[in-house]
């Protein structure tokens, strides 16, 4: 699961139709950076979930990780954040089946996933994965 950051305050600053440009460009980087069993969807608002096949917690860390400096090095400009940062980032929460991790079903990853995201988004530019 991921997140833009401030991009409430984005969208009030730059308007929705900047903001909107802006979604197009990370999902672009996003579906760059995705292995060919990987899929992404916008979940809500600014919120997009990446699902992975075959994938173990460090390779999904590192996943997440390259996901978010590819989001950073596109340096597009968000001068309305609350912290020290200019740029647009991401928040990203991640959660991985597997032998040591299960779930009764796919709305207890997506939960899990998504509490790890709420972890991110309190620091923000953070990746998550657990």
């Amino acid at each position: 699961m991921l997140d833009v950051d401030y991009f409430k305050k984005y969208n009030d600053g730059y308007g929705h139709l900047k903001g909107d440009d802006v979604l197009k460009k990370l999902v672009e980087t996003l579906r760059k950076e995705l292995p060919k069993n990987g899929f992404i969807a916008r979940y809500g608002g600014e919120e997009f979930a990446i699902l992975i096949d075959d994938m173990n917690i460090e390779m999904a860390r590192e996943f997440a990780n390259q996901c978010l400096n590819a989001v950073i090095d596109l340096e597009l400009e968000h001068l309305y954040r609350v912290d020290e940062k200019q740029v647009v980032s991401l928040s990203i929460g991640g959660a991985v089946l597997d032998s040591e991790n299960t779930y009764s079903n796919i709305e207890m990853l997506m939960k899990t996933a998504d509490q790890h995201l709420y972890q991110a988004k309190y620091k923000r530019s953070c990746v998550v994965v657990k």
